[in-house]
């Protein structure tokens, strides 16, 4: 299915894109290019970020 959206999105011109950018409620939007446009409407296509997080772990506590 996100083929086929990203496919339309491809063959889609500039004039058919701000439209659904606007329907979908982005701002700043006016400026963008073609290739932004699709990217700000299929955002699937951003790689997922890595995130590394230290995982702390408890110690026993020692008795005095």
């Amino acid at each position: 299915m996100t083929e086929n959206f990203e496919n339309n999105n491809r063959n889609r011109s500039i004039k058919e894109l701000k439209p659904e950018a606007k329907r979908r409620g982005f701002t700043r939007y006016s400026k963008l290019n073609k290739a932004q446009l699709r990217d700000l409407l299929n955002p699937l296509n951003e790689p997922v970020p890595v995130i590394n997080v230290p995982v702390l772990t408890s110690k026993p506590v020692k008795k005095m």
